[in-house]
């Protein structure tokens, strides 16, 4: 069972309702084949932005803080 599975099991999540965030491109294929959204958060290490133009991923962002505010996920103090 892949850790993404075991994860939306243990919490009951809805994957239609989730987003996984992750700055290794690749790791967000298994996430979308469940039916999440994907973002990668973009580096340029090599390994992480092997298959960064696959269309498994929904969202490319180079700022985190400012992806979650435009969801009102964080808010500014």
């Amino acid at each position: 069972l892949d850790p993404y599975k075991k994860i939306i099991e243990k919490f009951n999540l809805n994957p239609k309702k989730s987003i996984l965030i992750e700055d290794i491109a690749h790791n967000l294929e298994q996430a979308k084949n469940l039916g999440m959204k994907t973002c990668w958060l973009i580096n340029d290490e090599s390994f992480a932005k092997k298959d960064a133009n696959k269309p498994y991923i929904d969202y490319r962002i180079k700022n985190l803080p400012s992806f979650l505010q435009k969801f009102n996920i964080i808010r500014d103090n």
